[in-house]
């Protein structure tokens, strides 16, 4: 199966532009335009802003609404923007553009033609394109810029700026009402890509796992896919009831090899467990051997069940 192919969509970006907007743009003119202000030449002005919405230059006006060039001279007279330096990963410099402009999209403009290689236009479509979660704005930014750094390197584009642009082809190519066998392949050369899937399931997943565990994400995963859930919990669960065997059994059990249930019952006669409690995690253990053998007649709820058993019991010892 063919991978994605995302630098193609690069080339497109005019031909694309002319069909959605009926004019080609060259963004390159405009970088170049901005030079002094990325190498220090000179501050932030309002024309600078005022030439980022020219209808004949770029499209974003349709997007936008371009600030008052008169207010915005005022307001920068009051505090001045030099963006030839960039501190760090650039946040406090996103944070002033912020300031001024109140609009995460127009300093995402500003800043995608003074540093294209550094950052790219804030696209809600992108956004979604990548999976990108964050709740702060400028976090939000910040790791959607450093994610198209990182697909910038894997396919081999020229920059940040410019992965967003074929990011948005990409899009535009695709999204309904659009159809035919050119975009079922792009679609399906998207979703079958397991580098791209890697990506986005790990912007969901990896933060939740920062803050929670592996038994919370099955326990969420529980109703959907039940024989997943009870597989995730299964391994921490063996994973607690191993270190606590280990614990409470003595230094003379310690490299020997037991099974699950052996640990159970050695905990239960060493007073850890209650003859209760042992029935319940025998009760788990089943049903994530029915998970990973597998077993077709796992239910949700035995898998729910299983959750709570290791949630109420597990959870009291030390992880």
């Amino acid at each position: 199966m063919a991978s994605f192919d995302l630098r193609s969509y690069l080339g497109r970006f005019p031909e694309v532009c002319e069909r959605k907007f009926l004019r080609r743009f060259d963004f390159a003119k405009l970088e170049k335009e901005f030079e002094p202000l990325r190498t220090g030449g000179r501050g932030l002005t309002g024309r600078d802003v005022a030439k980022i919405f020219e209808k004949d230059r770029t499209p974003f006006a349709r997007y936008w609404q371009p600030p008052e060039t008169k207010v915005l001279e005022i307001e920068l007279a009051k505090q001045p923007i030099v963006m030839y330096t960039l501190a760090g990963d650039g946040r406090e410099l996103v944070e002033r553009l912020l300031h001024v402009f109140r609009s995460l999209g127009t300093a995402s403009l500003v800043l995608r033609m003074v540093h294209p290689a550094r950052f790219g236009v804030f696209s809600t479509p992108i956004v979604h394109l990548l999976q990108i979660h964050r709740e702060n704005t400028v976090d939000l930014y910040m790791a959607y810029c450093e994610e198209l750094h990182v697909w910038e390197e894997h396919f081999g584009l020229p920059s940040v700026a410019q992965t967003e642009m074929a990011l948005w082809v990409y899009h535009e190519l695709t999204a309904p009402p659009l159809h035919g066998t050119d975009v079922e392949t792009a679609l399906r050369d998207f979703e079958s890509d397991v580098w791209i899937q890697r990506r986005r399931i790990a912007q969901d997943v990896a933060p939740f796992l920062k803050t929670y565990g592996q038994v919370e994400l099955a326990e969420i995963l529980c109703e959907c896919d039940p024989r997943l859930a009870a597989i995730i919990a299964g391994v921490e669960f063996e994973r607690r009831l191993r270190a606590k065997w280990r614990a409470a059994c003595g230094k003379d059990k310690f490299r020997q090899k037991k099974s699950v249930d052996e640990m159970i019952n050695d905990l239960t006669e060493h007073a850890v467990l209650d003859r209760k409690e042992q029935s319940r995690l025998v009760f788990a253990w089943k049903t994530r051997n029915k998970a990973v053998h597998p077993d077709p007649k796992l239910s949700y709820e035995e898998a729910e069940e299983m959750i709570n058993c290791i949630k109420a019991i597990c959870f009291e010892w030390e992880a």
